[in-house]
């Protein structure tokens, strides 16, 4: 007998819905598409769980007939496609006929619809694939869907679903891109029974940004145009001026021809319009919306419909650059002319052109906390701002140098550029970058304090404003952050008080620190105590290591270059920094003689 067998349609089914339905956010996807599709203006969407318990999509749409309704579960039953050739002009979210059908075979699914010139509805009842009821009902006029029972007939995809936090932020994104695509829709978004969005008709974008966002990103935000007739290509939207700065890329939307895409060539044109305008570790915030032949884009690359391949990729990326350049150019002409008009002078506004370069001016740098050893202790404000500047207290002895230079055997040359240690050795040159070497010491010294951070108490705590999603993560992580010298309070429902900090981040704003810390929360996929107490701690030692080290551009002396280097040595893992950027460079004698062609 064979070993190959046929795998029966239910089971062969479970396995394609996993290409469709990977996660709650797909469910929501689809039901939401589906809705526009059927021509809704208003859509009611209820979660709980972050969409692992149910999944609730109300709509006023045109709704099914009794037959379409029974139809809309088989596979690949659309009525949105006829033939292979309609994909080229296709216009409607949903084509495939497996939405549906998909979320059918690995869930619990109610449908209740009733089309507007129907004087009754239908409702539907299935359990994975199987309908168990049907039943003549009475209803407003559209569709009523509810998913339960998520993957719970397929247990090796339940076991991979994210936490509730990471589907609910993953849901959320994907209304907010889709209220932005669709204005004259109105959206109401509930999770577990709060009520945490609503917006309203509008024809104003700008309008539509104001409900949805903050007000810091409506007031930042530009209205853009670009049309290139000779391309066929449109791009409307808005970006936010270079004062406003994201910590992440979560508010750049791109959609092509109204479709949400993710595509990271459009991300990179994107940010290259902004280039040596923000600050490293800034990310600008924009919508954008490509109109272009349906024949000039593929949107079916992926099962999900969530990816997009351009016929002529180079001249999309290149009309995005150009447009964000332009829109940001003629911004700042204006506010300068602006306040020329208003003060008779000349205003010129903050331009980073080279971050990566070093700074001018040299500066006393404090080297001193290399051989020191943090211990806890509290701080109120008005100690930290009458604490004396710290001093090299020792400096290295005659025999800490002897040591050095027999086991290293290094002859200190001088610094370049205010940023690079050039040693001789007997086999050649040894580069030292020495913002790269001081964040490494210091990164491993935080690391090996056994997690007893320096901290301090504030005299006046200071208020940040969260969203309340993101306020309930981190209280919910209080004690998390409380060991790595973060102490928070809830405020209000949208806010939050921060109390004590680490002392060795005292100069960073406080603001950017949480901001930071959500960043990091929102790229984890898992932030159960034990594991987000780990990665979150290794975060923070490297950005307390980073915002404490030596900069480029900062001018040593030969005492401090010997002290830097010592306590290089010392550190066991002493090739790169805690991001991943090599401290040292060496380039042998060898290379250096066969540049100058000495050796053949």
């Amino acid at each position: 007998m064979g070993i190959i067998h046929i795998l029966s349609s239910s089971e062969a089914q479970k396995i394609a819905a996993g290409e469709v339905v990977e996660r709650p956010y797909n469910i929501v996807k689809e039901l939401l598409e589906n809705s526009l599709d059927a021509g809704a203006t208003q859509i009611k969407l209820y979660i709980e769980d972050g969409g692992r318990k149910s999944i609730r999509c109300i709509d006023n749409g045109c709704g099914m007939s009794q037959e379409d309704a029974r139809m809309s579960v088989e596979h690949h039953a659309t009525s949105k496609l006829t033939t292979i050739e309609d994909l080229e002009s296709i216009k409607t979210f949903g084509f495939r006929g497996e939405a549906l059908s998909s979320i059918c075979s690995v869930s619990t699914m109610a449908i209740a619809t009733q089309m507007h010139d129907q004087h009754s509805g239908i409702q539907l009842s299935f359990e994975y694939a199987f309908l168990k009821n049907t039943e003549i009902i009475s209803r407003p006029p559209g569709t009523d869907i509810t998913i339960t029972n998520i993957f719970e007939n397929v247990p090796v995809r339940k076991k991979f679903l994210k936490t509730r936090e990471t589907e609910w932020r993953a849901i959320f994104t994907l209304v907010q891109a889709i209220a932005l695509a669709h204005k004259h829709v109105v959206f109401m978004l509930y999770h577990d029974n709060q009520q945490i969005l609503t917006t309203y008709a509008t024809d104003s974008l700008t309008e539509r940004v104001a409900q949805i966002f903050d007000r810091n990103f409506s007031e930042h935000f530009l209205a853009c145009e670009s049309n290139d007739l000779k391309n066929n290509i449109t791009i409307s939207g808005g970006i936010t001026h270079y004062q406003y700065q994201r910590y992440d890329r979560n508010q750049q939307f791109f959609f092509v021809n109204k479709r949400w895409v993710k595509n990271y060539k459009l991300g990179q044109a994107f940010n290259k319009g902004f280039l040596n305008v923000l600050p490293p570790g800034k990310h600008p915030a924009g919508i954008l919306f490509i109109e272009l032949a349906h024949h000039e884009v593929d949107i079916n690359v992926h099962p999900r419909k969530e990816e997009v391949v351009f016929l002529h990729p180079r001249l999309i990326e290149l009309a995005v650059e150009r447009m964000v350049q332009k829109r940001l150019e003629t911004e700042t002409a204006q506010r300068v002319q602006t306040t020329k008009h208003a003060t008779q002078e000349s205003v010129h506004y903050p331009v980073y052109p080279s971050y990566t370069h070093a700074i001018d001016g040299a500066k006393h740098i404090d080297l001193s906390m290399l051989n020191q050893t943090p211990q806890s202790s509290a701080f109120t404000m008005s100690q930290c701002k009458s604490y004396p500047p710290l001093e090299i207290q020792q400096p290295v002895t005659q025999s800490a140098k002897q040591i050095l230079q027999k086991e290293y055997n290094y002859t200190i040359v001088g610094q370049l550029l205010k940023t690079y240690l050039l040693l001789e050795t007997p086999d050649g040159l040894l580069t030292v970058d020495q913002h790269a070497a001081h964040e490494c010491v210091l990164y491993e010294q935080f690391s090996s304090n056994n997690n007893e951070v320096t901290r301090m108490q504030l005299l006046f705590p200071e208020i940040i404003s969260v969203l309340p999603e993101d306020q309930k993560t981190l209280l919910s992580l209080i004690s998390e952050l409380n060991r790595v010298g973060i102490h928070i309070e809830s405020v209000s429902n949208s806010a939050i008080a921060v109390t004590e900090t680490p002392l060795h981040v005292k100069n960073y704003p406080l603001k950017d620190l949480v901001h930071d810390i959500l960043s990091w929360i929102h790229e984890s996929s898992v932030i159960q105590a034990d594991i987000w107490n780990a990665k979150i701690t290794k975060k923070l030692y490297a950005m307390m290591a980073c915002k404490a080290a030596v900069k480029a551009g900062d001018e040593l002396s030969k005492l401090q270059i010997e002290e830097l280097l010592n306590s290089l040595y010392k550190t066991e893992h002493r090739m790169t920094c805690p991001h991943g950027r090599p401290t040292t460079w060496a380039i042998s004698q060898y290379e250096l003689e066969k540049t100058f062609k000495r050796k053949i």
